[in-house]
């Protein structure tokens, strides 16, 4: 179900008198109310639990030689809202061949590249790119020519961009690709670490100084930046999981992140609003029944499973 598609059985399940809507947008009166009472009841739903399976995403962003910490904003997490902590690791980027045309194909060597279209492709060098392209600058794969080679584009579904002129060095790439891509191949976990640990090992003397494969993660509990340890020389990929924040529904055609069989959900919590607002009482118990069962059936589903720890000796 869709905003529009909630706001009209809102309005039925609550005995609201009126046709139903055609639209979400510039409504007054009742129908602005319920338009309201759905898109703050979705909010309050998903802001039950900061780790909702529903609200869970991936990302992956190339550690700089000698950056010590990322903040989120450098790590292509979008909507941000909790780090999901156990889920860190790391792989060695790749390396890739150029071949000069129009359009230009990447290969990555020695494998299937794992790439599908639209997948981000970053590239870096310790000599020269081809001309078209710039280190550390995202393009998105436009097209799958084989197993073995893309082309990409400065846009995504932007046209495929020509190579000229020559390369030299090794060249090397990481995509937001965090399935199926090559560079997975050579991936391990990271542990997590606290903080001051974190600082304590790494901030420190000649560790400052060393700069190789991380092997452990802390999170900056002031801004959640990402801190790898060791620092990290260039060439290596981080990939973790985070929770979003509460996504809004604004268009009509908005459809809340949660299988449809549990969408009404947003239907009873919004009749909760409008049972209050009326001072229904009746309609204030079924709504929150109703509400209540749904809730328990995604508790079940979409929250991490509690484990029991072994029997005490």
């Amino acid at each position: 179900m869709n905003l529009l598609q909630l706001v009209n059985a809102s309005m039925q399940e609550c005995g609201a008198s009126g046709s139903a809507l055609t639209t979400t947008a510039n409504q007054t009166g009742e129908a602005a109310r319920f338009v309201s009472w759905v898109q703050q009841a979705w909010i309050d739903i998903q802001s039950l639990h900061q780790d909702w399976g529903f609200l869970r995403t991936s990302c992956a962003f190339p550690l700089v030689g000698g950056q010590d910490y990322y903040p989120v904003t450098q790590t292509n997490a979008t909507n941000f809202g909790q780090w999901d902590r156990d889920t860190f690791r790391n792989y060695a980027n790749p390396e890739v061949s150029f071949t000069i045309g129009s359009p230009g194909l990447v290969q990555v060597q020695g494998q299937p590249h794992g790439l599908a279209v639209g997948d981000t492709a970053t590239f870096f060098t310790d000599g020269t790119l081809p001309t078209g392209l710039v280190a550390g600058t995202p393009y998105y794969v436009q097209s799958v020519v084989d197993a073995d080679n893309v082309t990409v584009s400065a846009t995504k579904g932007g046209a495929a961009i020509n190579f000229t002129g020559t390369s030299s060095g090794t060249q090397t790439m990481t995509s937001s690709n965090v399935l199926t891509f090559a560079g997975l191949r050579s991936e391990i976990f990271m542990d997590e670490i606290g903080y001051d640990r974190w600082r304590d090992l790494y901030l420190y003397g000649n560790l400052r100084f060393t700069q190789t494969r991380p092997m452990e993660i802390a999170v900056n509990p002031t801004n959640k930046a990402l801190c790898p340890g060791p620092i990290a020389a260039s060439g290596w990929t981080v990939v973790g999981d985070y929770f979003q924040a509460p996504i809004p529904l604004v268009n009509d055609t908005d459809i809340p992140g949660v299988d449809t069989q549990y969408q009404y959900v947003i239907v009873y919590k919004a009749m909760e609003r409008y049972a209050r607002y009326e001072e229904d009482d009746n309609l204030l118990m079924i709504a929150q029944r109703e509400k209540g069962m749904l809730l328990q059936r995604m508790r079940r589903n979409y929250l991490p499973k509690m484990r029991m720890g072994s029997a005490l000796a």
